[in-house]
């Protein structure tokens, strides 16, 4: 398992690591105007153009605003296009609630654990 984990200027806390072939991206804090681009290049990070599972782990995620909800679509779309998958990580009611207000729940990959995702 290979693992990074840093702090941004705005109080997001990100870690990414690889389990096998899949890579996982953790998120701990809010995801708004001024920390979703963070979300979207941690994403991004080790990710080539061979088709891979990514899981984004926004289980201590606390808000998530339209930004947030632009990166999740964006790299949803980018890993289909590559061939992958993405599946997201959440138990938040908070978090979830925004999903489903935006059919988003219904598009995209939503389970309660990361080893639900790896499994």
């Amino acid at each position: 398992m290979d693992q990074a984990e840093f702090a941004t200027p705005f109080g997001l806390r990100l870690s990414h690591d690889r389990v096998g072939a899949v890579r996982v991206v953790r998120a701990a804090g809010e995801v708004d105007a001024a920390t979703a681009e963070m979300l979207h290049e941690a994403a991004m990070l080790g990710g080539g153009e061979e088709p891979t599972t990514l899981v984004l782990d926004l289980s201590e995620v606390t808000f998530l605003d339209s930004a947030g909800l632009t990166v999740l679509v964006r790299v949803e779309r980018k890993q289909r296009a590559q061939g992958g998958s993405l599946a997201v990580v959440t138990r938040n009611r908070a978090v979830l609630r925004v999903l489903e207000i935006t059919g988003l729940d219904r598009s995209l990959t939503i389970l309660s654990t990361v080893d639900e995702a790896l499994n």
